[in-house]
């Protein structure tokens, strides 16, 4: 079978899931709902949609479709978002493979890079806690996160661990 029978496969599944959390999320009591940090992760992903495709479009010269794909990596969560972006614009399976490539890519370059500079001093300013926090919020695949914070140490990893846990639960 082809790559974009499988894209769209992911896709479906991936909506399928949404639907079931935006069903069970209508029964939250509006008086219950906590609308500061939804409003403040909604600006969060909407400034970062907007920064990063005008990024990959004036700086790196990609079409729309692409920078629309790596931007929603970048905001949300990896290739996760890649791929439920990609099925939703019908993008072509080639765009959301090299999309889902690049995001891999960059978080294979942090999980090598961050712990080297954090360990060589390179990031002044950043105790375990808060390099956990760095991790957490800017690496997107979770073993990648696991694996960058725990070469630093265990409270760098329980950090990380909350913080991309938030950050991927706040886009919901």
């Amino acid at each position: 079978k082809s790559a974009s029978h499988h894209v769209e496969i992911i896709g479906q599944e991936i909506r399928r899931l949404d639907e079931r959390i935006q069903g069970f999320l209508k029964f939250v009591r509006p008086d219950e709902a906590k609308f500061g940090p939804v409003a403040i992760a909604l600006t969060e992903l909407l400034v970062m949609l907007v920064v990063m495709q005008w990024i990959a479009r004036r700086v790196f010269k990609l079409d729309r479709v692409l920078a629309l794909l790596l931007a929603a990596g970048t905001a949300v969560c990896g290739a996760a978002a890649i791929l439920w972006v990609a099925s939703g614009i019908k993008a072509r399976a080639q765009q959301a493979a090299i999309a889902v490539t690049l995001i891999t890519l960059a978080g294979t370059l942090a999980l090598l890079a961050y712990p080297i500079g954090f360990l060589q001093g390179w990031l002044p300013g950043l105790d375990d806690d808060r390099y956990g926090i760095l991790v957490g919020a800017s690496i997107y695949e979770l073993a990648q996160v696991y694996g960058a914070s725990f070469a630093v140490s265990e409270l760098a990893l329980n950090t990380a661990t909350r913080a991309s846990g938030k950050r991927s639960l706040n886009w919901r």
